[in-house]
C-alpha cells in the first residue's frame, strides 16, 4: 500500500471512529439496540479508499512519457510490493526520474540501489553526476573513476555534459578526461598513430621548383583519430583523396590514394624518420619502385616529393616536388 494512501485510511478511520464513540458515550443511558444497529450498519457504509496499484506496463508508460513523478510512485510502489522482477532496472528508472526533477539525494539513493543489482557503468557515472550537483565533489570523483574502471566509455558525451561544467578546469577532471579518451579513441593515445600529424591541416601548395600555386589540400582527421584524410584539389588536373593509416600489425603507414578517373595506388612500408615520412610503392609490369616523402619543414611548410626507380636502374628521378604551406 503507498504510504500516502494509508496516512489517508487512517486518517477517515479515527474520524468515523472518534464520532461513533461520542454518540455512544453521550447518549449511553437513553441508547437502545435500535440505534446502535443503525450506527453500525453506518459505519459499514462508509467508502474508503483503494490504495492505488501499478504494473509494470503502466510504470514503463509513465517513463517513456517523461511523466516522473508518476513513474517514481510506480517503480517504488513495484519494488515494494515485490511486483517486478526486474528491481535494478526498476531503481535506475527511479533514479533517473529523481535526477531530472532534481530531487538528487533521492536520486544517489536510488543510483546506490541500482548498482548494487547491476554493476552498470552509466549508472555509476551518473550517480557522480548526481554527487556534482550537490557540491560533493570528492564523492563525485570517486564514482568517476570506478564507472571508468567498470568500463564506462562516452567521451564525446562527457565533454558536452552541463552537469559537470563547474570541473572542466580541474586537474582531476582533465586526467580522468584523458583516460576516457584512451578508451574511446585508442588512436588517440599511441605515439605511432600520431607521427604524421603534423601533415594535418588546409594547405596551399606549390610546385617547389617554379613556385606557381598547383592547388590546396585540407588534411583532416577521420575515424575517431585513427585516419589521416587528404582532400586534394588541383588547380589543374584530376581530384584526389587519399587515406593513411598506421597498421599496428605491420608497425608501418600505408597510404590508399584513389581519384576522379579511377585511379588507386598503394604505398605501403610507411615510416616517419627524422621529421619526415617516406612510403614505398610498386606499379607496372617491370615493377618501377616508387618513393613518397613528406618533409616536415617547421609548423607551416612541408615538403612532398614523389620519385621513382625503373627497372634496374639506380638513379631515382623526381615524378612531382610539391610544396605545402599554411
Amino acid at each position: 500500500m503507498h504510504f500516502d494512501n494509508f496516512k489517508l485510511i487512517v486518517a477517515q478511520w479515527h474520524s468515523v471512529m472518534v464520532v461513533f464513540t461520542t454518540f455512544v458515550f453521550s447518549y449511553a443511558n437513553e441508547i437502545n439496540m435500535k440505534y446502535l444497529l443503525i450506527a453500525l450498519v453506518c459505519l459499514s457504509l462508509v467508502q474508503f479508499p483503494k490504495a492505488q496499484s501499478y504494473t509494470v506496463t503502466l510504470a514503463d508508460s509513465f517513463f517513456v512519457t517523461n511523466n516522473w513523478k508518476k513513474s517514481v510512485d510506480a517503480y517504488t510502489w513495484l519494488i515494494e510490493n515485490s511486483k517486478t522482477t526486474k528491481p535494478g532496472i526498476a531503481w535506475y528508472r527511479i533514479a533517473i526520474a529523481n535526477y531530472t526533477l532534481h530531487s538528487f539525494t533521492n536520486a544517489i539513493h536510488a543510483f546506490k540501489n541500482a548498482i548494487a543489482y547491476s554493476k552498470n557503468p552509466l549508472a555509476m557515472y551518473n550517480l557522480a553526476c548526481s554527487f556534482n550537483q550537490l557540491g560533493l565533489k570528492d564523492s563525485c570523483y570517486v564514482w568517476l573513476q570506478t564507472a571508468l574502471e567498470k568500463g564506462f566509455s562516452g567521451y564525446d558525451k562527457v565533454i558536452l555534459n552541463e552537469d559537470l561544467s563547474t570541473l572542466r578546469n580541474e586537474e582531476r577532471f582533465k586526467v580522468f578526461l584523458n583516460k576516457l579518451k584512451a578508451i574511446d579513441y585508442p588512436c588517440s593515445s599511441s605515439p605511432e598513430y600520431r607521427q604524421f600529424d603534423f601533415w594535418i591541416g588546409e594547405w596551399n601548395v606549390f610546385d617547389t621548383k617554379t613556385g606557381n600555386p598547383a592547388g590546396k589540400s585540407k588534411i583532416e582527421l577521420l575515424l575517431r583519430e585513427c585516419v589521416l584524410m587528404e582532400n586534394w584539389q588541383p588547380i589543374s588536373g584530376i581530384p584526389g583523396k587519399s587515406f593513411n593509416m598506421y597498421n599496428a600489425s605491420e608497425k608501418k603507414w600505408r597510404q590508399t590514394y584513389v581519384d576522379a578517373s579511377g585511379t588507386l595506388l598503394e604505398f605501403y612500408d610507411g615510416e616517419y624518420r627524422g621529421n619526415k615520412m617516406q612510403f614505398k610503392m610498386k606499379s607496372g609490369p617491370d615493377s618501377t619502385l616508387h618513393k613518397l616523402t613528406f618533409f616536415k619543414i617547421n609548423d607551416k611548410e612541408i615538403r612532398q616529393l614523389g620519385e621513382l626507380l625503373k627497372g634496374k636502374g639506380s638513379d631515382w628521378q623526381v615524378e612531382y616536388d610539391l610544396t605545402y604551406k599554411k
